[in-house]
């Protein structure tokens, strides 16, 4: 069999020709590409989300359900209680901070730190047939004492306390009148003032059913 001769421009020619074919198959084969991403791309955008918004609401609705089981029951507890009452499950839950008279001034540096230099005033009151001592800021009882009945006024013995390094000063006066001898006091932290009482007053008065006070 003779073998084909080509002259150059035939043989330019089948180059040309097989270069054209190379890039039409690329040519199909990106396109192919493109599609299929395109309807990748489409089934992320239509489909995806809203699965994850049902799970994502689903999980909100979920916690929202939860935070107002828990209101109710608070609701619940609390409903028709007290102030007293209140307080008195207050003193229960709160952390109590013990303190020796003889050990020297009452101090918690990280629970004084904002009245730093200021002075406070200690209440005397009369839970039952135990006694502590309220303290709060002058600015927060200054209607109080400006406006309460006398009679009111003379029921709460009051002392100015000053604050200094952390530690309260309060008057030896306040202390016997309150705690009498009694060394080991208790003292607790609320949102609008802090409680000192005897340990035994205290462990006395939370073994009571609250509305006995």
């Amino acid at each position: 069999m003779r073998e084909t001769e080509f002259s150059e421009q035939d043989a330019a020619l089948l180059a040309d020709s097989q270069r054209l074919l190379a890039r039409q198959r690329a040519a199909r084969d990106t396109e192919a590409q493109r599609a299929f991403t395109a309807r990748v791309m489409t089934a992320v955008a239509n489909e995806t989300p809203s699965k994850r918004g049902i799970w994502r609401a689903r999980r909100i609705w979920q916690a929202a359900a939860l935070v107002a089981v828990v209101l109710v029951a608070i609701l619940i507890l609390n409903r028709g209680a007290s102030y007293e009452e209140r307080m008195f499950r207050a003193r229960l839950a709160a952390e109590k901070h013990p303190i020796s008279r003889a050990a020297g001034p009452i101090a918690h540096p990280s629970w004084f730190a904002e009245h730093e230099g200021e002075r406070l005033v200690a209440i005397r009151y009369d839970h039952g047939s135990e006694q502590c001592l309220w303290l709060y800021t002058e600015a927060d009882i200054a209607d109080w004492e400006a406006n309460a009945p006398a009679e009111e006024l003379a029921r709460h013995p009051r002392w100015r306390v000053g604050v200094a390094g952390g530690q309260l000063e309060v008057p030896e006066e306040a202390l016997i009148a309150t705690f009498g001898s009694a060394d080991n006091l208790v003292l607790m932290d609320f949102d609008a003032h802090y409680e000192i009482w005897a340990a035994a007053a205290l462990d006395r008065h939370l073994s009571r059913v609250p509305a006995a006070d």
